[in-house]
């Protein structure tokens, strides 16, 4: 098996800040699929000046929803998993070597590297890589 390279191991590591960003920018293209569904509604293009119709299959529709709603399903799923996984390697450190980290991760304490290299190979046995 490979090493995980480190853009996979900060994916890991920001794998539950992604998940919340991406939780909310789902919610909302959910919510805006919901107020597109019409049957046929009547429009004016300012830009133009021109009044249009325009018409959705709301049954068609519907399956597109459902299908994006499971995509969006998959997505969250790959970083449920990856923040799970880092989270198990995470608890595999003393709390010291947390604090190491996480002052070495946000630029704090130069002196976390050794711990952040460790920290990725907990990670890497963790998920299969090495």
């Amino acid at each position: 098996m490979s090493s995980m390279g480190m853009y996979e191991f900060h994916q890991y590591v920001n794998a539950e800040s992604i998940l919340q960003e991406l939780q909310e920018l789902q919610e909302l293209e959910i919510q805006r699929l919901y107020d597109d569904v019409h049957p046929t509604r009547t429009q004016y293009d300012r830009d133009q000046g021109i009044w249009y119709s325009e018409s959705v299959n709301v049954a068609e529709y519907a399956i597109w929803l459902v299908e994006t709603k499971e995509r969006h399903k998959q997505h969250r799923l790959h970083y449920e998993e990856r923040a799970i996984s880092f989270q198990r390697a995470l608890s595999k450190l003393t709390e010291d070597e947390q604090a190491l980290f996480r002052g070495f991760y946000q630029g704090v304490n130069p002196t976390g590297e050794k711990i952040a290299y460790k920290l990725k190979r907990l990670l890497e046995s963790e998920v299969g890589h090495g």
